[in-house]
């Protein structure tokens, strides 16, 4: 239903007469979708506040995808509560993404959306690197519900800065690279943390995991509009 809402209420964006007289010359879609694509990255490139802040997002996205593939390794080795436990941290995980919501705009009214970011991308990262240091479940699902809320804030942060940030006409290109690089982070740090956690050691692979949020952290500290 929502996404027919969506579609129903769609607007197109209008390119400025420059690029419509460019974008009309292509002959096919195929040609249209390599043209924008190099728009978009040539972009990025000349953009880089949008790009530290798309790679955070990136990270953040790809990282939390990833970290599916040892959630449950996590309950069955570690908290040895089974499916009841893995019901439990997502549980956490949810909460904590709906709470956020309570208080991330005045968070970012605060302290503005590179601050949030950054600060929110640390909690994640110090959350996630903890997690397979406990062994009671009440004490993984308060760290999943901080998990949560800080990917909610960020997400929301970096979002709205990205908006506010790239020109309407750029939009879509400039999501679509990005989405092509999170799920090319979710497929990569999925193989490796799950390789690592089944051969060597869980706790690495959540260090991973944690590490990739600290680099989404240190990219928004970086980005300076």
């Amino acid at each position: 239903l929502c996404y027919f809402g969506v579609r129903r209420g769609r607007h197109v964006v209008t390119r400025p007469p420059d690029r419509r007289a460019e974008v009309a010359r292509l002959e096919c879609a195929f040609s249209r979708f390599i043209h924008e694509t190099r728009e978009g990255v040539e972009y990025l490139r000349a953009n880089t506040y949008v790009l530290l802040l798309g790679a955070s997002s990136a990270l953040l996205l790809g990282a939390m995808l990833a970290q599916n593939a040892i959630n449950a390794p996590l309950v069955d080795r570690v908290l040895h509560a089974g499916a009841v436990g893995f019901g439990w941290i997502n549980v956490g995980w949810g909460v904590g993404a709906f709470i956020s919501a309570l208080f991330v705009p005045a968070l970012v009214r605060r302290f503005g959306p590179r601050a949030t970011v950054a600060v929110s991308m640390a909690v994640i990262s110090a959350a996630t690197m903890m997690t397979p240091l406990f062994t009671r479940l009440a004490v993984s699902v308060v760290l999943f519900l901080i998990m949560g809320a800080s990917r909610g804030v960020a997400g929301v942060a970096l979002n709205s800065s990205i908006m506010e940030t790239v020109p309407r006409h750029y939009m879509g290109r400039v999501q679509s690279t990005f989405a092509v690089a999170t799920r090319t982070l979710q497929m990569s740090l999925g193989m490796t943390v799950g390789f690592v956690a089944q051969r060597y050691s869980l706790a690495a692979a959540f260090f991973i995991i944690g590490a990739a949020y600290f680099v989404g952290f240190i990219n928004a500290a970086s980005a300076q509009p």
